[in-house]
């Protein structure tokens, strides 16, 4: 799957499967919305932003690649257990 929002914001605040990975190509792609819920599963390709704002700690398993940033905007631990390849 592909998101493509230029300027905009896609918040996923439930649990979201994509076997096939997820590509962020413009826009930001957000996980959570400063609650408690929601993770992805599935390799990122970030070429624009991946932002992850939750409350809490939340360890990130998924392989992430690309050009784009990631950033933590809510008030959760870090994510040391990340794998990157950015």
């Amino acid at each position: 799957m592909t998101v493509i929002a230029p300027g905009g914001l896609w918040a996923l605040t439930g649990d979201q499967i994509y076997s096939d990975g997820i590509t962020i190509g413009a826009g930001t792609l957000q996980l959570g919305n400063g609650g408690t819920s929601g993770h992805l599963t599935g390799a990122i390709v970030d070429n624009s932003v991946f932002a992850i704002n939750r409350s809490d700690t939340v360890t990130l398993g998924n392989t992430i690649s690309g050009t784009g940033s990631l950033r933590q905007i809510g008030l959760g631990g870090d994510y040391p257990q990340r794998r990157h390849e950015l």
